[in-house]
């Protein structure tokens, strides 16, 4: 474990250990509470986006609740914001579950999130097949949880989603569209049509089980 401005890296070597380490850290009674959604991509309406959380974080424990994310500051990366207000009794601790390459990338991690752990991953994450085989960092992101909110999100999060459906997971699921002009530039950078949908992969996979 290694610390820097206050937070606590852990990086681990494969999924089997960073689960072990998030059990160790928070320890038994506590609720590890992740949300998910788009990343780099944003959100068109983030007042809407920043209300849904505070909706959210409501229902939440801060003594039996930890919240949990991608540790970057962007997208959703704003709940480790919102879970520190002094707003609450008490601020929830947070954490954040991340691929390896996030630190290989010099990402910037969010100010507010207390523990990263960094997963040795050669992806970002999602599926590594056709069959359904989560990379080790969306593993761990799906496995440490105990519960799930989605609020929109690209392929990545669709296939998080995917996955803890198939393991049980306790899943909400709210819909955003993601930064129009961000998605455009996008698509042009890629020599792609410009995108007319803006709702994202989650609301499609979501749909399935409406």
């Amino acid at each position: 474990m290694t610390e820097e401005s206050g937070r606590k890296f852990i990086h681990s070597a494969d999924a089997d250990s960073a689960l072990r380490e998030i059990r160790d850290t928070f320890g038994p009674g506590r609720r590890i509470v992740t949300f998910l959604g788009y990343s780099s991509s944003g959100y068109e309406d983030r007042a809407a986006v920043e209300a849904l959380l505070m909706g959210h974080l409501e229902k939440l424990d801060p003594l039996v609740d930890v919240v949990c994310s991608g540790a970057t500051e962007v997208g959703i990366g704003i709940v480790y914001r919102f879970a520190k207000l002094a707003h609450w009794p008490r601020a929830f601790d947070t954490m954040g579950i991340v691929s390896s390459t996030a630190k290989k990338q010099q990402v910037r991690f969010d100010a507010d999130v207390d523990f990263v752990f960094l997963i040795e991953d050669d992806r970002w994450g999602g599926y590594v097949d056709q069959g359904g085989t989560p990379s080790p960092s969306s593993r761990v992101m799906v496995d440490a949880s105990d519960a799930l909110i989605f609020i929109g999100g690209g392929e990545i999060s669709r296939d998080e989603f995917d996955y803890a459906a198939r393991q049980g997971k306790q899943l909400h699921f709210d819909a955003a569209d993601m930064n129009h002009n961000t998605a455009i530039t996008k698509a042009q950078r890629k020599g792609e049509a410009a995108p007319t949908d803006f709702k994202g992969a989650v609301h499609e996979r979501a749909q399935k089980d409406a």
